[in-house]
């Protein structure tokens, strides 16, 4: 019987490639180890670029992302991702009773025993980020009394790592998509998940991501040095639900066996 046979991981993304850099590690470990791992992306990408087809219009960036993630997800061990169909670049523009019940849905069908998002910052302050963050929040943070508890951890990342993804976005069109920092204190950071030999798995997820790489290199995702100091480790903060032992690596660590 393989180490996690029974449980469930659902990874929660705002758009295809944010999967690979926050989580591929803690994704690919996971499934390794048995358990049944889902990525839903709340939207298909399709206000983005396409770095390959510079004039796609976008329902065909829409079908390339849709692919790539799907490319990634297969990299990492996963079965194909799901979408939800929001509207990239609108998110934050959902009433949050719909954006509620459409992720409720999700997570009655799943039945998640871990929850992985982004963080409340949105890792470089991207609104659908943040968006995605606080529906989640509104809706595991009312979870009714007596339904079992969720886990939800979400990515965590160096002070100031993706600074210099900010600057480059506000260059930009997707300008308007920066939310303005707030200045709030670093989180904690409660598991941490060591790539080892994950390394280049979480490299080649990247990769896949193909249209969203202006050099056609993994590395060239986010400005110089940035993917690099994402390779060795991934950290998460527990933002709800039962709590990790101490120094953990396992996001099951700590909850009971399932039945």
């Amino acid at each position: 019987m393989a180490l996690h046979d029974g449980r469930r991981l659902l990874a929660l993304i705002p758009h295809p490639d944010d999967e690979a850099y926050s989580m591929a590690g803690l994704l690919a470990q996971a499934a390794s180890d048995g358990a049944a791992v889902f990525v839903i992306s709340a939207t298909s990408g399709e206000a983005g670029y396409d770095h390959t087809t510079p004039d796609a219009r976008p329902s065909d960036i829409a079908s390339t992302r849709e692919l790539e993630l799907t490319q990634s997800c297969r990299i990492l061990g996963l079965p194909p991702p799901r979408f939800m169909g929001w509207p990239d670049g609108g998110v934050a523009d959902l009433p949050l009773a719909q954006a509620v019940a459409d992720l409720a849905h999700v997570v009655e069908l799943v039945q998640p025993h871990v929850v992985v998002s982004l963080g409340a910052d949105g890792a470089y302050g991207h609104a659908d980020h943040i968006a995605l963050w606080r529906f989640i929040w509104a809706l595991l943070s009312n979870r009714a009394a007596g339904q079992d508890p969720v886990r939800w951890l979400s990515a965590a990342f160096p002070a100031a790592l993706f600074d210099a993804q900010r600057r480059r976005m506000a260059q930009g069109r997707d300008a308007r998509q920066l939310v303005p920092p707030t200045g709030a204190p670093a989180v904690s950071t409660e598991i941490e998940v060591r790539l080892g030999s994950l390394r280049n798995r979480k490299l080649d997820a990247i990769a896949a991501h193909r249209s969203q790489l202006p050099d056609q290199d993994p590395r060239s995702l986010f400005p110089l040095g940035t993917v690099d100091a994402l390779l060795d480790v991934e950290r998460f903060h527990l933002e709800a639900g039962p709590p990790l032992p101490p120094g953990a690596s396992d996001p099951f660590g700590g909850l009971t066996a399932p039945a």
